[in-house]
Parts: C-alpha cells; structure tokens; sequence
C-alpha cells in the first residue's frame, strides 16, 4: 500500500513459486515463493513496479491452518518500507 491508503492487489503463484501480478494502483509485482523447511513458511522475493518506482522487497510469508490465507511480511534491504499483505485463495 502506498501513502497509508489501502489498496487491492491479485496476486498468482504458480506451481514453480513463480509470483506475479497487479494492483488498482497501476502496480505490477513479480517475484519468487519458495518453501522456507516448514510445509506453511515461506522465503518470498518480490519486485514492485509502480509509475515512477520499482522497490525490491523480501521477506517470509505464513499460510493460514486452513490453506485459505497467505500473510506476506516483506521490507526492503535498507529497512526503509516495509509491507504487510494478506493474500486470500480464491
């Protein structure tokens, strides 16, 4: 989200951990899921382009018991932005 407001984002990861999509804000994303040892944990790379920006983010993602939510903590190397996303499977 950008300037505090909140924003809707689709978000796809494919079989491979491939994560791409977009946002209402014009945002692109893609990026990588990868298993992080545990079965709900997740290493997560990604790349936000947004008109005039492009911010790398990494961070973990957790899915929910019931595999219905992904919740995605990512901040950028410096520390300086930071997201947190839930994601639900649609």
């Amino acid at each position: 989200t950008k300037a505090g407001g909140t924003i809707v984002a689709n978000w796809t990861v494919d079989a491979n951990g491939v994560l791409s999509g977009t946002s209402t804000l014009g945002c692109s994303y893609n990026g990588s899921v990868a298993p992080h040892g545990s079965v709900a944990v997740f290493d997560v790379t990604l790349t936000e382009t947004c008109t005039g920006s492009t911010t790398q983010l990494s961070g973990i993602a957790k899915l929910n018991t019931a595999k219905t939510f992904l919740t995605f903590g990512l901040t950028t190397a410096d520390g300086g932005m930071a997201e947190a996303v839930v994601a639900q499977k649609q």
